[in-house]
């Protein structure tokens, strides 16, 4: 353990002390009116900002009247949160629920501060400025050789998550492409075959129209043209009986 070990652990410590003081169910709390405040935040705070600039201050800035949405949501939430941490707080005032609260809340200040120094050190890692820094005190340290590892993870996580959204939104987006183009071919073919049908069943109408008109035709000339014949078979239709 070398010194960098030692100045990152009495950070860390340091700063979980007052996770001991708060008790972990205000710190609790806490992270989730954080977590909660920014994601309600950036959902309604364009319609927050929205309605409190035109009741209250009119800015012709778009950012300004989103910013002061996102910053009226994130702090009510975050502070009825606080609140309510205070609030059930007081039902652990008993010692022994008192104690274990501490010791809870101190824990929970270890894990919470750990990452939140690990995503600085990851990240202040990449500058041009602690790159060399970063890369000797990754050799010698093992508390930041672990933070490097650990906010590297956390945020490729988080990258690889996006990644997968993008993949998933794609494939939504090619699958819907593919059920509208095979809806529409469908459609064409029906189309397609109720006009042959139609076409079909047209001619077919118009063939024996045509036919039958053509033997009646027939039949009224044969009429007009030989009168006697008719004439005859009737007259000898008689004949034939009497005999």
């Amino acid at each position: 353990m070398n010194y960098i070990d030692i100045i990152v652990l009495i950070i860390i410590i340091l700063l979980s002390l007052r996770g001991f003081i708060n008790g972990f169910i205000y710190e609790i709390l806490s992270i989730v009116g954080l977590v909660l405040g920014a994601y309600l935040g950036a959902t309604y705070g364009k319609d927050v900002g929205i309605l409190f600039d035109k009741h209250a201050l009119h800015f012709t800035s778009a950012f300004v009247v989103n910013a002061i949405g996102f910053a009226i949501v994130f702090l009510v939430v975050w502070i009825v949160c606080l609140f309510i941490g205070i609030f059930i707080s007081r039902f652990t005032l008993v010692p022994s629920l008192s104690f274990l609260n501490k010791i809870l809340g101190f824990l929970f200040g270890l894990v919470k501060n750990f990452v939140i120094l690990s995503l600085i050190v990851f990240g202040i890692s990449y500058t041009p400025f602690f790159m060399n820094f970063a890369k000797k005190a990754e050799k010698n340290s093992a508390t930041f050789e672990l933070m490097i590892q650990t906010g590297g993870g956390i945020l490729r996580h988080a990258w690889l998550l996006d990644e997968i959204k993008k993949v998933d939104l794609k494939n939504a987006k090619n699958l819907q492409d593919s059920i509208n183009s095979t809806t529409k071919a469908i459609q064409h073919k029906l189309n397609k075959t109720v006009q042959d049908l139609g076409d079909h069943s047209k001619d077919a109408i118009d063939s024996t129209v045509n036919h039958n008109l053509d033997e009646v035709i027939d039949k009224v000339k044969d009429k007009v043209e030989n009168p006697n014949s008719t004439l005859m078979n009737t007259n000898t239709e008689p004949n034939t009986q009497d005999k």
